[in-house]
């Protein structure tokens, strides 16, 4: 794909958005700034052999009884990048944004949630749970299309382990369970002052 083609994209997709003129002119002056840089910034290294928005939809099992199909879970991945076997991909999700730090990522310093990992996990969970295999995920990255103050493209690779997709799958098992169960009804996060949990007050 040359530069042109991809700002011409981008600028296309941009322009069916609901945008005021003045956001849609910021928005396109930025993002073919930042593309036109990401470009050149990786030309010669782009996979060539790429799934873009892979759609994924699976059921996991869970033991509950009002839940005999499972619960079904779903994702769009940006890009699955095919190894050698074929079998096997590396999967790319996009940011468009900033570079974090590879701890911030992990949920690893002040105020960071680790979505951007737990969204990596989750989607080596669904290529798991997919009725057919067809793909196995090696590895996980997250790709920042918008450079760092110094002008630097950052993208941080992951190896999702075994631990982390089994601690996920439980995660939600027991969420599901919570929702069904409505035992998540007098839960309370542990934040100070929790909008969320001010609201449930209201409601008792």
């Amino acid at each position: 794909m040359g530069k042109p083609l991809l700002i011409g994209e981008f600028e296309k997709e941009l322009n069916r958005k609901p945008l005021g003129q003045k956001e849609l002119e910021r928005t396109l002056q930025k993002g073919e700034k930042a593309l036109s840089g990401y470009y050149d910034f990786y030309a010669k290294q782009w996979n060539y052999n790429t799934i873009n928005e892979f759609s994924v939809k699976a059921h996991l099992p869970v033991k509950i009884q009002a839940v005999s199909d499972g619960v079904l879970l779903s994702g769009k991945l940006d890009k699955l990048e095919v190894q050698r076997n074929p079998a096997h991909v590396v999967v790319v999700d996009y940011k468009t944004k900033q570079p974090e730090s590879r701890n911030w990522i992990e949920g690893l310093t002040k105020n960071a949630t680790g979505d951007y990992k737990r969204q990596l996990v989750f989607y080596k969970l669904l290529l798991a749970l997919k009725p057919d295999k067809t793909f196995a995920m090696d590895a996980g990255v997250i790709d920042f299309i918008e450079p760092n103050e110094r002008g630097v493209y950052k993208k941080e690779p992951f190896e999702i382990t075994d631990v982390e997709v089994a601690e996920l799958k439980k995660t939600i098992e027991n969420t599901v369970e919570e929702i069904l169960s409505l035992a998540f009804w007098d839960k309370r996060c542990d934040k100070k002052d929790c909008e969320y949990c001010r609201l449930r007050e209201l409601t008792c």
